[in-house]
């Protein structure tokens, strides 16, 4: 994709943000899953809603702007929630 304009590049940048929230968010399900404490679960489910939240925000942020977020993944993310697995 060629990035021509600010707003093509907030799009993107935006865009990758929000995949790389949905990757999190997958990832806390997995890892809620396999907790062992009361504790370490209700940490992964504040921050479970607290990632929620800023998924709602960047999907607010894309409808203000007329815009829908790109199908682009966040190899970061990708590569974060691997190596959490």
């Amino acid at each position: 994709m060629a990035i021509t304009d600010a707003k093509t590049k907030l799009i993107y940048e935006l865009s990758d943000i929000y995949d790389a929230e949905r990757q999190f968010l997958q990832g806390m399900r997995q890892a809620l899953d396999q907790a062992d404490s009361q504790e370490l679960r209700a940490g992964i489910q504040e921050h479970m809603s607290q990632t929620g939240q800023q998924i709602g925000n960047l999907e607010q942020v894309f409808s203000l702007m007329g815009d829908t977020p790109l199908q682009i993944s966040c190899d970061s993310a990708r590569g974060l929630v691997a190596e959490a697995q």
